[in-house]
């Protein structure tokens, strides 16, 4: 997977769209495994965003980028900003 050979695994691994929510018993389990052995957990997960990661065929850098980008473009339509003046 490029994503590991590529050795911009430390500049990516931490991103946001790298992170899913699961329950604490669940990261523990499979902890920092290969993208391949989590794909079962993460597919069984309450979690719709998280679930969705593990129907992925393959999570490398541009998976990432564009999960990064679908939740940012989720959190601005659920939390959206307005701006008073005066």
């Amino acid at each position: 997977m490029a994503y590991y050979r590529s050795g911009n695994r430390a500049a990516y691994y931490k991103k946001l769209g790298n992170l899913v929510l699961l329950k604490a018993s669940d990261n523990s389990k499979i902890g920092n495994a290969p993208f391949a052995d989590k794909k079962q957990l993460l597919n069984n997960s309450a979690y719709v965003l998280t679930k969705e990661i593990g129907e992925a065929k393959v999570w490398g850098i541009q998976q990432i980028r564009e999960h990064q980008l679908r939740l940012a473009k989720l959190a601005i339509k659920t939390w959206p900003l307005t701006v008073q003046c005066g």
